[in-house]
C-alpha cells in the first residue's frame, strides 16, 4: 500500500517545549488511519504537521509527494488536505442546507461522483431537520455533524479529523464512522482521525498510529497494533480501567465546552 504522507527526521517544538518531535519519522499509508494514545503525546500536533498547517524546523514532510514547505497557496493546500479541528466552530448567517450545496459545488469530487451525494450525507448525518437553521443556533453535536458533512462534500484527497465526534451519542458515532470508512474506500479518499474512543478505532480503520509518552509511535494494521499488550503499554493502565478514563475524558471535554472555555496555546494532544 502506497504512503500518502511521509515525515522524515523532523524537529518540531513550541517555545516552552522544544522537543515535541525530535528526529521523528513516520510514513502514513493510504486508507483510513486512526491516531490513538494518551493526552500530551503529540497527536494533534502531528495531525497539523501532516496536513501542512504547521511546518517543521528541520526535516521534510511530503503530502501526496509534495513538500509541505513548497505548498504556499492556501487554496492549493485545501485541495490536497482538509482539516476538522478539535472543538471547531463555524458561524455564518447562511442556512445549513445552502452551505452544504455550496461546499459540494466548490469542492473537488470528480464528475463521476453520484449527484445524490449531498442527499446521502444529509441522511447519514441526520441533518434533514437542520437545513433551514443557521449555524449560530445549532447545537454542538449538530455542528459536529455539519462540519463532518462539509469535509466529505468538499472531497479533498486527504481529510484529517481531530476528535470529530466527541459530542455525539454512541449510536451516532457508529453510524457516521461506518459511513466514513465506506465513503473513503468507495471514492479513494484518505481519512486520518484522532479519537479517544478505542471501540471506534477497533471497528472503523485500516491502519493505526499508536502514540507513546516517550515520543515513539507504533504503526501498522489495526490487527497488528490494537492488541491488549500494545494498548496497555501505550496508555500505562490496565485495559479494564481504560474505558473509565475515556468516559471521564469525554465528560471533561463536554463540560469545558459548555463553560465556553477556549482551547488556546499549545496543540500537543
Amino acid at each position: 500500500m502506497s504512503n500518502i504522507i511521509s515525515i522524515k527526521n523532523i524537529l518540531f517544538g513550541y517555545q516552552e517545549d522544544k522537543d515535541v518531535f525530535k528526529d521523528f519519522s513516520i510514513d502514513i499509508p493510504a486508507g483510513v488511519t486512526t491516531f490513538i494514545g494518551q493526552n500530551g503525546t503529540g497527536k494533534s500536533t502531528l495531525m497539523l504537521l501532516a496536513a501542512g498547517r504547521i511546518l517543521p524546523e528541520e526535516g521534510e514532510i511530503t503530502i501526496l509527494e509534495k513538500n509541505s514547505k513548497d505548498i504556499t497557496d492556501e487554496e492549493e493546500l485545501n485541495r490536497i488536505a482538509s482539516v476538522i479541528y478539535q472543538n471547531m466552530e463555524f458561524d455564518t448567517d447562511e442556512k445549513i442546507g445552502d452551505l452544504l450545496d455550496f461546499v459540494y459545488k466548490s469542492g473537488h469530487h470528480s464528475k463521476n461522483v453520484d449527484k445524490n451525494l449531498v442527499d446521502e450525507i444529509i441522511e447519514v448525518m441526520d441533518l434533514k431537520e437542520s437545513l433551514d437553521k443557521k449555524t449560530n443556533i445549532a447545537s454542538k453535536g449538530e455542528m459536529q455533524r455539519v462540519i463532518i458533512a462539509f469535509a466529505l462534500l468538499y472531497g479533498s484527497p486527504i481529510i484529517l479529523m481531530d476528535e470529530p465526534v466527541f459530542a455525539l451519542e454512541n449510536h451516532q458515532k457508529d453510524k457516521i464512522f461506518n459511513y466514513i470508512i465506506n465513503y473513503a474506500h468507495k471514492h479513494g479518499i484518505n481519512i486520518i482521525y484522532s479519537i479517544h474512543d478505542l471501540d471506534i478505532s477497533k471497528k472503523f480503520c485500516d491502519n493505526v498510529v499508536l502514540f507513546h509518552k516517550d515520543g515513539t509511535v507504533k504503526t501498522g494494521s489495526k490487527d497488528e497494533i490494537l492488541t491488549k499488550e500494545n494498548i496497555e503499554e501505550a496508555y500505562q493502565v490496565p485495559m479494564h480501567l481504560l474505558y473509565d478514563r475515556e468516559k471521564l475524558n469525554r465528560e471533561t471535554i463536554l463540560k469545558s465546552d459548555l463553560e465556553k472555555s477556549s482551547l488556546k496555546g499549545k496543540i500537543i494532544e
